[in-house]
């Protein structure tokens, strides 16, 4: 049910290496979905990426990448923030060699709800989406 929003191409040399993405979540706010190159190699097949979603005055999570020969070798460095309410229930997975996800859970007035972000290395693209 997510979205697949931002696209990291190989050798799409980026200026800051990074890109920033509106998503349209289902109560009708926004958030934002950022996918950013770390320093370092500047093709997908190799590097470092930073998985970053946004929904504003309400929380910021993400997670760390490294990318070897089109693989996902690593999935690190889980981080979140509640502006208002609470995060709990945080799990950082790698799902296999192409797909790493964070999940969790947002508590705020009483209402809990279940969000994510996700990345997958899919014909030597990095897509990251939402769920």
């Amino acid at each position: 049910q997510g979205n697949e929003v931002a696209v990291f191409q190989d050798g799409f040399n980026l200026q800051g290496g990074k890109q920033v993405f509106t998503v349209e979540e289902e109560d009708g706010e926004e958030s934002e979905l950022v996918i950013e190159e770390i320093p370092g190699k500047a093709r997908v097949a190799n590097g470092t990426y930073k998985i970053m979603r946004t929904k504003p005055r309400a929380w910021t999570a993400g997670f760390y990448i490294k990318v070897s020969s089109n693989r996902i070798t690593k999935v690190y460095n889980r981080f979140y923030k509640a502006i208002k309410g609470n995060i709990s229930n945080v799990k950082l997975s790698k799902e296999s060699d192409s797909e790493g996800r964070l999940a969790f859970q947002y508590d705020y007035s009483g209402s809990k709800k279940m969000y994510g972000v996700k990345v997958k290395i899919l014909n030597k693209k990095l897509i990251s989406s939402t769920f």
